[in-house]
């Protein structure tokens, strides 16, 4: 560049040069960032699988579709920071907290291609299920977790609310992981904890009846991390009941829900 400078090819300064040159980046950022925002956020789609004992649609372990929708509204509002509660976020985290650009939508299409609700229900033929029958329910109903999140809702035994398989990946932290199977890919949310009293009178557990279990559990079992934004949730864990690694469920009376 000082060759071509010499030769009188480049008449700008180096510091001219930079400023001009960082101009440009910022107006390549500002374009890609703007047809990113026309073409709309990044959508996940989403199947929930209701495991319940042969009650009707709406009834105990079978729950209503408005309460799946409620949950889906709860889990897009804290991930995109549009939660009502999002003015409480502690100091320490405000810098830092922000919108993620995408949405979780249920499925339109299922693995055939055919046109679905994104929502499926299976009848156990029980009243409860343990952690040890993990295989056991989603093994019932399970959708290809390359193209899919799945959700699994039912009626947990053991105080469990809910937890979340950490995806296979090379990331620091998921070494451990690398034995994932595809298979079990996904989230588990006792019936209970699952929407949000906020969109309707559902029969929820009144300590965890916002909907925050399954935002929190979707940062292990989507991201393989805890977003620690309070959009996803204040997250008060009693007694060290969960960590950032090794622990996959959280114990019923050693978890607090934010209630707003």
């Amino acid at each position: 560049m000082q060759w071509l400078r010499k030769e009188g090819k480049i008449k700008q300064t180096d510091a001219q040069f930079e400023h001009w040159l960082e101009r440009k980046k910022s107006l390549q950022f500002q374009q890609q960032q703007g047809a990113r925002q026309q073409a709309g956020p990044y959508q996940i789609p989403v199947v929930v699988h209701v495991i319940h004992n042969g009650e009707p649609i709406g009834v105990g372990r079978n729950i209503s579709d408005a309460q799946i929708l409620s949950q889906i509204n709860v889990i897009n509002k804290d991930f995109q920071r549009q939660n009502s509660d999002a003015v409480n976020t502690p100091a320490l985290f405000a810098p830092v907290a922000g919108s993620m650009d995408i949405e979780f939508v249920l499925a339109q299409r299922d693995p055939n291609g055919l046109p679905t609700t994104g929502i499926v229900r299976v009848n156990g033929g029980q009243t409860s299920w343990s952690l040890s029958q993990e295989t056991i329910f989603k093994a019932l109903s399970y959708w290809p977790a390359e193209d899919y999140l799945n959700i699994w809702v039912l009626n947990f035994s053991g105080g469990f609310i809910g937890y979340a398989q950490f995806p296979v990946s090379s990331l620091p932290g998921l070494e451990e992981y690398q034995d994932g199977i595809a298979e079990t890919d996904g989230v588990v949310i006792d019936y209970q904890a699952f929407g949000s009293i906020d969109d309707g009178s559902f029969d929820l557990d009144p300590n965890f009846n916002k909907g925050r279990t399954l935002t929190h559990e979707s940062g292990y079992g989507t991201f393989g991390v805890i977003i620690f934004a309070v959009p996803i949730m204040l997250m008060i864990h009693q007694h060290n009941a969960v960590k950032l690694r090794g622990a996959r469920f959280i114990p019923l009376a050693q978890f607090v829900e934010p209630q707003s």
